[in-house]
C-alpha cells in the first residue's frame, strides 16, 4: 500500500479559502465573516504583534501548516508588483525566447526560484494564457522555453502582459513532509528530552589512527565531533555542530563523511537548502572520495549550465549533460547521496533498496523547520534502524528567509536554532555542552582576531580563539596592527520609484575611495586585487548601484551583493555599506528597521579575513545596542575616520547581550489553532491514489493527517 503511495506525485496544498478570505481583507474584519475565518483572524491579529512563537508538542504541525500557507501567499503578493504589461517577446533559436527585463533586482521572483512565467496576449485577453519555463536568468533578460503551442502560435509583433508565477514547489515540499510527520508520529522525536535517552547504551569510538583532513585531528572540537558522529553519541536523538563563522563547520562534516565511508558499511544522505550549499560539500568530498561513491542529485529545474565541471562527474547528468530522473538504479550505487532538501523529496517517492545510517542537513539554519523535516521524515522510509541524522550550522547567523510578517514568528525559527534551547542541547551549569549531543566548534581560521572581537563578545560568549595567523595587514591608512575601520558618512538614503530599497550615494563614494585605496595593499605577502574585495550592504538597491559604480569606473571584478549573498563567503577585505541614514519608531521605541537584525550584523562583521571597513552614519547606528557596541570598540582604538560624532552612553556589550527576541508560547493559541484541520487544502482529485492512501491509512492508525 505504502509503495502505491510514493508512485505518484506530489501532492498540491491550497490556502484555505477562510484564511485566504481574511488575508485579501488585509486582516482586518469584513462582512460575512465565516466562524472560520473570524478564528483565522483572531490568529493573525496575535501574530502580528509576536516577534517569535515558541513552539510545542501540541500545536506544532498545525502551526508550520499555517505558516506555510502564510508565507506562500505572501510570496505570490510579492510576485504581483513585477508583472509586466505590453511587452513583446524576442525569439531566439528552436524554442528559446528573450523577455527583457531592466535591471532585475536581486529580491526579485527569477532569483527566488521562480521557473514559470505566465503570458496573456494584450489583444485577445479571452484567449488561453500561455505558460513559459524559465531556462536562464541573465542581468537584463531572462530566457523562457516556450511550448509547442506557443511556439506555433508566436509572431513578433505579439504584445503580452506578463506574470512570474512563485514557486509553491518548496511549499508543497514542506506539507508533504509534515504529511509524514503526522503519519509516523515523529513529533515526540522533534522535542527530545534527556529522559528519553539512555546513555549507557552509547559506546564512543577510539580514536582514529589516519585523518582525511590532517588538521582535524589537531582541533580538539573538531576531533570530538567527528568521532561523536561516527559513534552515533546522541542516538536516536540528532546531533547538533554547532558552527560560528570560520571554525570549519563543512570541514568537519566532510572528515565525518569520509570517515564512515572508510570505517563502515554505511550509506549517507547529506542534504542542504541550496544548490550553492550542497556543491561545496561535494567538491570537498571529492579531494578525498572517489568519485563513483558520490550522487549529487540535482532536481530537472536546475540549469546544468551553473553546474560546475568537477560536480558533473558525480552527478545524475547523461553522456549530453541532461539530467535524469531520480530513480532506484542511480541512487542504489551511491554511498553518499548529496542534494538540497527539496529535491529530497524526491528520494521518498522511490522504493530504494538501500538504508541510509546517517542523515545530514548542512547550514540547517538556513532552512524553515519543514523544509528541514523532509531530510527527518526519509529516516522513516530510507533509514536503517540506528540512523543517526546530523545538523549543522549557526543560529547566530541568518535563518530562514520569510517574507509574511505573520510567518515569520513561525517560520523565521530554524529547527537547529529551536532545539539548541530545549535542555538537552543547553550549556550546563559548568558552562559546558552535553558533548554527546552537541559540538561548539571554537577554532576561527577565517579571521585576524581584531575582526571577530565584537561578534565573539555579543553572540560566542567570548570562547571563539583566532588561528589564521596568515592575515596580517600594516598599513600606514590604519591604526597600528588594528585592520578595522568606521568611517562617517551623513548621507541620504534615497529610493527609486516602485521600489522598497534603499540606496545611498554619499556612501557609495566612500565605498570606491576605500577601494582604490586598498588595492595593492599587502596581506601578508600578498597585494589585495580586486577579487579580494568583497562590499556587503544590507540594501539590493545599494548593491545594485554600487555594482554601477565600480562598472563605470573598471572595477569589475570586486564583488557587492548584500548580506544574504554573502553569507557563507569570505574575502580578504569587506567594506560594510549600512546605507541607513533616518531611524523608525514603533511602540515609542526608536530602532533602525531591518538593519536592527543581529545576525545580519553578525554576518557582515564576519565575511572579513584581513581588512574590515564599515561605513555608515554613526547618529542613526547607535540607535542600535550592537552597532554602537562596534562604534565604541573602534572610538576607543582610534580607528573612526570620516565625519565627527560623538557615542551615547551606555554599557553596550551587556545591553545587546540581555536584549533578546520577545517569544510567545504557542499554547496561547490553543483555543483558536482548531481552525486549521490537517486535512485542509489538500489535492483531493479524483483518482488520487496518495490520498485515498493517507486518509485510509490515518483512519487506521487513529492519527491526524495533513
Amino acid at each position: 500500500m505504502w509503495h502505491c503511495a510514493r508512485a505518484n506525485k506530489l501532492p498540491q496544498y491550497w490556502c484555505p479559502q477562510d484564511l485566504k478570505a481574511v488575508l485579501l481583507n488585509k486582516v482586518e474584519p469584513y462582512d460575512e465573516m465565516t466562524e472560520k475565518s473570524q478564528k483565522f483572524l483572531n490568529i493573525l491579529q496575535r501574530l502580528s504583534s509576536v516577534d517569535r512563537l515558541e513552539l510545542s508538542q501540541c500545536h506544532y504541525l498545525q502551526l508550520l501548516k499555517l505558516g506555510l500557507y502564510l508565507e506562500e501567499y505572501q510570496r505570490n503578493v510579492d510576485s504581483r508588483k513585477y508583472n509586466m504589461y505590453g511587452q513583446k517577446i524576442q525569439f531566439v533559436h528552436d524554442k528559446l525566447y528573450k523577455i527583457y527585463i531592466r535591471d532585475i533586482e536581486k529580491d526579485h521572483p527569477l532569483h527566488n526560484g521562480c521557473y514559470l512565467v505566465e503570458l496573456i496576449d494584450c489583444k485577445d485577453t479571452s484567449k488561453t494564457k500561455c505558460v513559459l519555463k524559465v531556462k536562464s536568468v541573465m542581468n537584463d533578460h531572462v530566457v523562457v522555453v516556450g511550448y509547442p503551442l506557443f511556439c506555433e502560435s508566436y509572431q513578433s509583433s505579439q504584445v503580452f502582459n506578463i506574470r512570474f508565477r512563485s514557486n509553491s514547489y518548496p511549499f508543497r515540499c514542506g506539507h508533504y513532509a509534515l504529511s509524514l510527520t503526522s503519519f509516523y508520529k515523529m513529533t515526540p522525536y522533534l522535542f527530545p528530552s534527556k529522559t528519553e535517552n539512555t546513555d549507557s547504551q552509547k559506546v564512543l569510538p577510539a580514536d582514529r589512527e589516519t585523518w582525511f583532513n590532517e588538521q582535524i585531528a589537531e582541533n580538539p572540537e573538531q576531533k570530538q565531533g567527528v568521532l561523536n558522529i561516527i559513534g552515533k553519541s546522541s542516538f536516536p536523538t540528532p546531533y547538533i555542530i554547532y558552527g560560528p563563522p570560520g571554525t570549519g563547520k563543512t570541514a568537519t562534516l566532510v572528515e565525518a563523511i569520509c570517515q564512515i565511508y572508510q570505517s563502515t558499511s554505511e550509506n549517507v544522505l547529506v542534504c542542504a537548502p541550496s544548490n550553492a550549499a550542497a556543491d561545496v560539500i561535494t567538491q570537498r568530498l571529492l579531494k578525498y572520495l572517489p568519485s563513483m561513491v558520490l550522487g549529487r542529485m540535482f532536481s530537472p529545474s536546475r540549469d546544468t549550465n551553473l553546474i560546475e565541471t568537477e560536480v558533473k562527474v558525480c552527478s545524475n547528468l547523461d553522456d549530453y549533460g541532461k539530467i535524469i530522473q531520480l530513480n532506484c538504479t542511480l541512487v542504489r550505487s551511491k554511498r553518499v547521496v548529496i542534494c538540497t532538501l527539496c529535491t529530497c523529496t524526491r528520494l521518498l517517492f522511490l522504493n530504494l533498496p538501500i538504508k541510509f545510517g546517517y542523515v545530514f542537513i548542512d547550514e540547517a539554519g538556513q532552512s524553515t523547520e519543514p523544509e528541514s523535516l523532509i531530510a527527518f521524515t526519509a529516516i522513516n522510509l530510507h533509514g536503517s534502524p540506528r540512523c543517526q541524522i546530523v545538523i549543522s550550522g549557526d543560529p547566530q547567523q541568518l535563518g530562514p528567509a520569510i517574507r509574511s510578517k505573520y510567518a515569520a514568528p513561525i517560520l523565521g525559527q530554524s529547527i537547529l536554532e529551536r532545539l539548541m534551547k530545549l535542555e538537552l542541547y543547553k550549556k550546563s551549569n559548568d558552562n559546558n555542552y552535553n558533548f554527546r549531543y552537541i559540538t561548539k566548534l571554537l577554532r576561527n581560521y577565517r579571521s585576524h582576531p581584531i575582526i571577530i572581537h565584537v561578534p565573539n563578545e555579543l553572540y560566542y560568549d567570548n570562547e571563539l580563539l583566532a588561528c589564521n595567523d596568515k592575515c596580517t595587514f600594516a598599513s600606514n591608512k590604519f591604526p597600528v596592527g588594528f585592520p578595522v575601520i568606521f568611517h562617517a558618512v551623513y548621507g541620504q538614503e534615497l529610493r527609486e520609484n516602485n521600489s522598497t530599497s534603499s540606496y545611498n550615494e554619499a556612501e557609495a563614494a566612500a565605498v570606491l575611495k576605500y577601494v582604490r585605496l586598498l588595492l595593492g595593499e599587502k596581506v601578508g605577502d600578498k597585494a589585495i586585487a580586486m577579487k579580494d574585495i568583497g562590499i556587503v550592504t544590507p540594501f539590493a538597491a545599494q548593491s545594485n548601484h554600487l555594482r554601477r559604480c565600480l562598472k563605470a569606473h573598471n572595477l569589475t571584478n570586486v564583488t557587492a551583493g548584500t548580506v544574504e549573498i554573502f553569507q557563507g563567503q569570505e574575502k580578504d577585505v569587506i567594506i560594510v555599506s549600512t546605507v541607513r541614514s533616518r531611524t523608525f519608531v514603533h511602540e515609542q521605541r526608536e530602532h533602525i528597521g531591518f538593519l536592527s537584525n543581529a545576525r545580519r550584523f553578525n554576518v557582515a562583521l564576519t565575511r572579513a579575513k584581513a581588512v574590515l571597513v564599515v561605513i555608515g552614519n554613526p547618529t542613526v547606528l547607535q540607535t542600535d545596542v550592537n552597532w554602537r557596541h562596534f562604534l565604541r570598540f573602534c572610538q576607543n582604538n582610534n580607528a573612526c575616520r570620516g565625519e565627527a560624532f560623538d557615542l551615547m552612553d551606555g554599557n553596550d556589550a551587556k545591553d545587546a547581550v540581555a536584549k533578546k527576541s520577545c517569544a510567545t508560547s504557542a499554547d496561547l493559541f490553543s483555543e483558536t489553532l482548531n481552525v486549521l484541520r490537517l486535512g485542509d487544502g489538500i489535492n483531493r482529485q479524483k483518482g488520487n491514489h496518495f490520498n485515498r492512501f493517507l486518509f485510509s491509512a490515518a483512519r487506521n492508525q487513529n492519527c491526524s493527517i495533513l
